[in-house]
């Protein structure tokens, strides 16, 4: 969450809006309070595809873990940053012009676990994504957004 809202927050600086998606409830809250602390993030009203697929066909980047939104902005032709934790690009990564693709360097990564069984210190969760700190992803958004 940390991570997503540093993001958040460069995008508002930048004039780019941040659009938040979720599914199920715990996505939702953690939506909610990422768009709480980066004020100008908007969160999609409910997860379903339609939805999805408008928002992001008219979006200008896309920011996403390894996750169906981030294939479907593939799929559209929208550039993208797909941030890889538990799997690797080369095994299943976003095909398509404008793929950007950055995969945690962790001891236990690739995991291709769902749930993180990592138990040592962390500032964030799943442990992997520490490795891919806001800075660097930004970096990669800045070059696709001109």
């Amino acid at each position: 969450e940390i991570h997503w809202i540093e993001l958040a927050r460069r995008a508002n600086a930048a004039g780019v809006e941040p659009v938040l998606r979720w599914h199920g409830e715990q996505e939702r809250a953690e939506a909610e309070r990422i768009a709480a602390a980066a004020p100008g993030t908007r969160v999609l009203p409910a997860p379903d595809l339609e939805t999805l697929r408008r928002v992001i066909g008219e979006a200008s980047v896309v920011a996403a873990n390894d996750s169906g939104p981030a294939h479907l902005a593939a799929a559209l032709g929208i550039p993208s940053v797909t941030l890889y934790g538990a799997t690797r690009p080369e095994h299943n990564g976003t095909v398509g012009p404008g793929q950007v693709h950055l995969a945690a360097v962790f001891p236990c990564s690739p995991c291709r676990s769902r749930v993180c069984t990592y138990r040592g210190p962390s500032a964030v969760t799943p442990a992997c994504y520490g490795s891919l700190p806001p800075d660097m992803v930004w970096r990669e958004i800045e070059k696709l957004i001109g």
